[in-house]
């Protein structure tokens, strides 16, 4: 395409029809013309005039492309859907042109005309180079105004932002939310705006507004690789379905209930680290330790066990039997209670 454009008068936009036809604004009067001109372009192009300058993009001349080109970049957003048909269409062309002209409307100030013309370029397969800068633009505008939202509402909204690759721009990497505050005046519609958000690795969440049948959309998140769901009503069925469906996924769940033991990756579960001070800790259970039975019931899996402690309250009192050095050993815990959004949320 070539460096040196055209610049045509909103005038002269208002009268062109590809292909060397002429408007009847063209036979009126001075006065007449200008008033009709001036009328034109307070309603808007036509469908007609955009479908016109849409099939002028790939015309014969050059001229009339670039007559095509500007007319369609000074229509602004009624322009989108027909840029939109030319930059998936055959005509490299006018694909080409299309494309051009969807990145100077990606400079608008106004968001929601920005999101449109970034969702068009995302998907501009031809243009690999401007679909991966339009898709990390769009990625940031979201998470700012699913951020401005939420934070209206009274969420607490962490973004966390990382350098990935050398020389290149920072990216936000997680988010963490939580609605379980006073503060919270949103619903879950206000809450689901993050499932729109896309190359997110993380998302830690608190909020009680989201359950088995909706956390599916956020387990859908374009990129995420770790879903962290603090005092929800998912199951922990549905947690595990997720990662059946997703294995990629991690889902880690935390309610309210806290032990207090970190185990090694699968199974079985042996203790990697007890914490100071936790229940575990006053229980006397150990580093190494394997633990088999927890308030009377089998577990072999982290989850299995962590969905247990989730049936108790803080203060119950639960047994717990574990293997350390080859013998078996019944040990009593007072379960505790913890903030967990408090403690990950500087993580």
């Amino acid at each position: 395409m070539a460096s040196i454009r055209l610049v045509l008068s909103h005038a002269v936009l208002a009268a062109i029809v590809v292909g060397g036809q002429t408007t009847e604004a063209e036979h009126l009067a001075p006065s007449d013309r200008e008033a009709t001109e001036q009328q034109q372009q307070q309603q808007g192009p036509t469908a007609e005039q955009l479908q016109a300058w849409h099939d002028g993009l790939d015309a014969p001349r050059y001229a009339e492309r670039e007559q095509a080109t500007d007319a369609l970049l000074s229509a602004g957003p009624a322009a989108v859907p027909y840029l939109k048909s030319a930059a998936h269409g055959d005509s490299l062309e006018a694909a080409d042109r299309a494309v051009w002209v969807l990145q100077q409307l990606a400079a608008t100030n106004d968001e929601l005309v920005q999101i449109a013309v970034l969702e068009v370029l995302v998907a501009a397969d031809r243009f690999p180079a401007v679909a991966r800068e339009a898709e990390g633009t769009l990625a940031e505008l979201n998470v700012k105004r699913c951020q401005h939202r939420l934070e209206a509402l009274g969420a607490e909204f962490i973004p966390k932002t990382d350098v990935l690759d050398r020389g290149a721009a920072p990216r936000i990497t997680s988010i963490k939310v939580n609605t379980n505050r006073e503060e919270w005046t949103g619903g879950l519609d206000d809450l689901m705006l993050l499932a729109k958000l896309r190359r997110i690795g993380k998302l830690t969440i608190a909020s009680r507004l989201l359950d088995d049948e909706t956390v599916g959309r956020l387990a859908a998140i374009d990129g995420l690789y770790a879903l962290v769901l603090i005092e929800t009503k998912v199951s922990l069925q549905k947690a595990q379905q997720l990662r059946v469906d997703a294995p990629e996924l991690q889902v880690v769940l935390h309610q309210k209930t806290k032990l207090g033991v970190k185990f090694y990756p699968g199974q079985p579960l042996d203790v990697t680290e007890v914490l100071p001070n936790s229940p575990a800790h006053r229980a006397g259970l150990k580093t190494d330790d394997r633990v088999t039975v927890f308030a009377g019931k089998p577990v072999h899996t982290f989850d299995g066990l962590t969905a247990l402690i989730a049936q108790h309250e803080p203060g119950n009192e639960v047994e717990i039997v574990v293997e350390r050095q080859g013998e078996k050993r019944t040990l009593t815990a007072t379960l505790g209670g913890t903030d967990w959004w408090e403690e990950l949320k500087d993580d």
